[in-house]
């Protein structure tokens, strides 16, 4: 990249999509719907440099045996949602916090 700088946001969200290919002269693999849109919209709002998730991907990785630092982000974050504007509660996700050692452990049950 010579002197360059490369500025990331990200945004995820998790939930159902429907996917299929698009166009018959460059044939690609696309993903559709309204979990795509919000995590769309996660990473318009986003800092550079940071991952902002939605509430239900935190729900979700709270949940998860690997361990994450995330912090909420106030105040709540303006998303286009089936054409009307909302607010939204999302967090930044902390990648360097993450812990992945405990992952490879069996889950007691």
């Amino acid at each position: 990249f010579n002197d360059k700088t490369l500025a990331l946001r990200i945004g995820l969200h998790c939930g159902a999509v429907t996917a299929g290919v698009v166009r018959a002269d460059r044939p690609r693999w696309q993903l559709f719907g309204d979990t795509v849109t919000l995590a769309t919209n996660m990473a318009h709002s986003s800092q550079v440099g940071k991952i902002q998730i939605s509430s239900a991907m935190q729900q979700m990785l709270d949940q998860s045996p690997a361990k994450f630092r995330m912090k909420r982000r106030d105040p709540p974050v303006a998303v286009q949602e089936h054409g009307e504007c909302k607010e939204t509660i999302s967090y930044y996700l902390d990648i360097v916090s993450l812990d992945v050692s405990s992952s490879s452990k069996p889950v007691k049950r």
